[in-house]
């Protein structure tokens, strides 16, 4: 039976590693976690590398918040266009649909020329969905 050296194997999970992607939030932080891990255990084993420790930690923490705040807000988008097909108080789906999709100009545009009403009181209605 033949193994491969422990570089060959290390550079495999890598690869696979790469081509991963996260399908929640947990696994997210649980990547994030990981990288700060690794960075502090880096920074105890090598003095030089604790200057730059804040830094280091940081940004991973960063950008996880980055990441699960965008899929929250995604989510939520999406539940509010599920929402949307149909309409409500006497408010086209179109422009509700507009709405959930985050394009609240275009819904009171819209608005305005489908009911033909003033500039405020189109907006007071989009704002109020």
């Amino acid at each position: 039976m033949r193994t491969d050296p422990p570089r060959t194997r290390i550079l495999h999970l890598g690869r696979q590693a790469a081509r991963w992607r996260p399908r929640n939030n947990r696994q997210i932080w649980l990547i994030v976690s990981s990288l700060v891990l690794v960075v502090c255990v880096e920074a105890m084993v090598i003095p030089a590398k604790r200057d730059g420790l804040a830094c280091a930690v940081t940004v991973p923490i960063g950008m996880g918040l980055l990441v699960t705040g965008h899929r929250r807000q995604r989510r939520e988008r999406a539940a509010l266009a599920a929402r949307a097909t149909e309409s409500r108080d006497g408010i086209p789906a179109e422009v509700v649909g507009l709405v959930a999709a985050g394009q609240k100009i275009r819904a009171i545009k819209r608005y305005r020329e489908l009911t033909g009403v003033e500039l405020t009181e189109a907006k007071v209605i989009v704002d109020s969905l």
